[in-house]
C-alpha cells in the first residue's frame, strides 16, 4: 500500500503551483488534482488565474495540433480551448485537417493495452469522440475487460487496511491518506462490499463525553441543521479557519461514529461581521479558506435541535436579523449544566483573550490587565446572566455580562479560568488560547482572533 502523502513545504508548493497549471503541479508532486486543490486550501493559496493566449499564437499552434494537444500546451481543459476558439473568432479545424478516425478493429487492438484517454491522444481525437466510436463499434460491454489501467496506478490496499482508515476518517481524509481521489475511495468501498457510512446503524445514545462536547460547542460556534419537514432529522455542523483544522479533527474523532465529513470551503473574506448593529461587509477581492465539519443525520441531533432553538407557540421557528440574514434564535435548554469540559469546549470555540495596559485598574502600576470574552450575543441577557451564575458556582467569581451581551471574565478570575480549561486542550493549534502572556506575534492591545 502506498504511504500517506504528507503536506509539501509551503514555499515549494506555492512556487511550483505559481509557475505551472494544476495538472503539471499534480504530476510534479505525484498526486491527483483533488489533492492539489486540498493543499491549496490548507495553505490559503488562491487559484491561479487563467489568461487567454494571444490570438495568433493560439491559431498557429491549433493549426498543426489537435485540441487535446492544444489544451495540454496551454495548460487548460479541452472545454476552455473550445471557448477560446469561439471568443477569439477562430475556425475549428476542417475535417480533412484532422486525423482519420480509426476502424473498429484498430480501436479494439489499441484499447487492449491503453485507456480511452490514451486512445484519444493516439488517434488525435477527443475523448468524447472515442467514447462515441466505442459505442458505434459495439465495444461498450468490452471496454472494462479490454482496458488495462496505467502501470503507475497506486496499489489497492487490503480490505482490513481500507476499513481501518475508512471508518476512522472522513472520505476526504481517507483519499488524502491513500493518495487518491474521493471517487477511488468509493470505488474501493464498492469492490470490498462495504456499506456506505450513511447506511450504517448509528448508536441510539451519546456517550457522556460526546454530549458534553456538543453542549460546549453549541454554546460556541456549533450549529444544528434546521428541520424542514417532520420526517427528517438534524445533524451537527461547525466551521473554522485553516489554523483550527486540527481542532476540527479532534471533534471528528470524538464524535465517531456520527462524524461524516471534514471539507475545505472557500468564501469571500468577511471584513465586518453583523454584530452590535454594525452592517455586514464582505471584501470580494479576497478569498478566505475554511473547513466545515458535519455529522450524519440522527434523531439524537433532532432532539438536541428542538432544545437549543426557540420556537413559538405554533411550533414555528423564531428568527433574529443579522445583517441581511434571518437566523434562528438559540436558547439555553432548561436542563443545561456546566462542567469544566463543557466550559473548555465553549471557550476553545468562541472565547477570546485580551491583554491591555490599564494603569488605573492597578492604581498606577504598569502591569497588564488580562480578561476573557465569551461571545454570547446569540442568547438573551437573562440567559447570559444564568450562565454567569453557573460560572460563579464553579469558582469563576469575577465575571459579568457587558452591554453588548458578551460574558467577561475579568483579571481576578483569569488564572482560575485558564487553569480550569487548560487540561482539556484538544489540539496544539489551540494552545494560544491558554497562554498567560501574549506571544511574540501578538502586540499589546491586540485581540486574539477566536
Amino acid at each position: 500500500m502506498s504511504a500517506k502523502k504528507e503536506l509539501p513545504d509551503k514555499e515549494l508548493f506555492i512556487k511550483v503551483y505559481s509557475e505551472n497549471n494544476i495538472h503539471q503541479t499534480a504530476k510534479h508532486f505525484g498526486v491527483g488534482t483533488n489533492l492539489i486543490k486540498r493543499w491549496s486550501g490548507v495553505f490559503g493559496f488562491e487559484k491561479r488565474p487563467v489568461f487567454k493566449p494571444d490570438r495568433d499564437k493560439l491559431a498557429e499552434f491549433y493549426k498543426n495540433h489537435n485540441i487535446n494537444e492544444t489544451a495540454d500546451h496551454f495548460g487548460v481543459s479541452v472545454g476552455t480551448i473550445t471557448n477560446w476558439i469561439k471568443l477569439l473568432g477562430l475556425h475549428k479545424r476542417k475535417p480533412h485537417d484532422r486525423k482519420q478516425k480509426p476502424t473498429g478493429d484498430q480501436l479494439r487492438e489499441y484499447l487492449v493495452l491503453h485507456t480511452n484517454k490514451e486512445a484519444a491522444a493516439h488517434f488525435g481525437l477527443g475523448i468524447a469522440t472515442i467514447d462515441r466510436l466505442i459505442k458505434r463499434c459495439g465495444l461498450t460491454d468490452m471496454t472494462k475487460e479490454l482496458v488495462i489501467e496505467p502501470t503507475n496506478k497506486l496499489p489497492m490496499p487490503t480490505q482490513d487496511e481500507f476499513e481501518k482508515v475508512y471508518f476512522s476518517k472522513s472520505v476526504e481524509e481517507a483519499a488524502a491518506h491513500f493518495g487518491v481521489g474521493d471517487h477511488i475511495v468509493h470505488r474501493w468501498r464498492e469492490q470490498f462490499g462495504i456499506k456506505c457510512k450513511t447506511d450504517r446503524e448509528l448508536p441510539d445514545i451519546f456517550t457522556p463525553k460526546q454530549l458534553e462536547l456538543l453542549t460546549g460547542s453549541l454554546l460556541g460556534d456549533g450549529c444544528l441543521r434546521k428541520i424542514e419537514t417532520p420526517d427528517e432529522n438534524s445533524y451537527y455542523t461547525e466551521q473554522h479557519g485553516p489554523d483550527q483544522y486540527g481542532y476540527l479533527q479532534y471533534k471528528f474523532r470524538e464524535l465517531e461514529p456520527f462524524s461524516n465529513s471534514l471539507k475545505p470551503k472557500s468564501n469571500f473574506k468577511v471584513i465586518c461581521p453583523a454584530r452590535n448593529g454594525m452592517p455586514y461587509k464582505v471584501d470580494y477581492n479576497q478569498i478566505r479558506t475554511s473547513f466545515i465539519y458535519d455529522t450524519y443525520s440522527s434523531p439524537l441531533f433532532t432532539a438536541l435541535e428542538k432544545k437549543w432553538y426557540k420556537r413559538g407557540s405554533d411550533g414555528e421557528y423564531q428568527y433574529m436579523q443579522r445583517g441581511k440574514t434571518l437566523c434562528r434564535i438559540k436558547q439555553l435548554p432548561d436542563d443545561l449544566y456546566l462542567t469544566p469540559f463543557i466550559v473548555a469546549m465553549w471557550y476553545y470555540d468562541d472565547g477570546t483573550t485580551k491583554w491591555r495596559n490599564d494603569p488605573q485598574h492597578y492604581k498606577g502600576n504598569t502591569r497588564r490587565s488580562r480578561n476573557i470574552t465569551l461571545c454570547t450575543e446569540s442568547f438573551s441577557r437573562d440567559e447570559c446572566e444564568r450562565l454567569v451564575e453557573m460560572l460563579k458556582k464553579m469558582g469563576i467569581t469575577d465575571c459579568k455580562v457587558n452591554g453588548s451581551g458578551e460574558i467577561f471574565v475579568l483579571s481576578q478570575s483569569f488564572v482560575a479560568f485558564i487553569e480550569m480549561v487548560k487540561p482539556y486542550l484538544p489540539h496544539p493549534c489551540m494552545r494560544y488560547k491558554v497562554e498567560y502572556e501574549p506571544s511574540e506575534r501578538i502586540k499589546a492591545n491586540e485581540k486574539v482572533v477566536a
